[in-house]
């Protein structure tokens, strides 16, 4: 028996089972360069042109998903912002939007692309947003 299995009995068989089923993979911490080199692979945008003062709805729809991971990571409203030349208010804009946004029937890209994000990034999305496509 290892480290990573335990031993289930039911009375009747000893049956060794893996522990990584009902453990979460607690080891990986995203580092904020993974959010943006997800967010980049996946538009195909430069860095320069995320951070910039381009208006552009596909461009803000990016950097409003890119504040949404950051804030996601565990950063604060105003470092999400700075970190797209932006600030808190427009960081705090940004997660709502995500929020309400997220699974409605018309706007399936901005679903999508945060499902991508996710998946690349490997966080979580909080279960409020999983529950709004079931």
């Amino acid at each position: 028996m290892t480290v990573n299995t335990f031993l289930q009995t039911d009375g009747i068989s000893n049956q060794e089972m893996d522990l990584g089923r009902f453990v979460k993979d607690s080891y990986h911490v995203v580092h904020n360069h993974e959010i943006d080199e997800a967010i980049y692979y996946l538009t195909g945008i430069t860095v320069k042109e995320s951070k910039g003062k381009n208006r552009c709805p596909k461009l803000v729809e990016i950097r409003q998903v890119g504040m949404y991971f950051y804030i996601l990571n565990s950063n604060s409203l105003s470092e999400s912002g700075k970190v797209f030349g932006r600030d808190h208010a427009t960081a705090l804009y940004s997660k709502h939007k995500i929020e309400n946004y997220y699974g409605v029937k018309w706007e399936k890209n901005l679903t999508d692309f945060v499902n991508k994000v996710s998946e690349r990034t490997r966080i979580d999305l909080p279960l409020s947003l999983k529950l709004k496509i079931l």
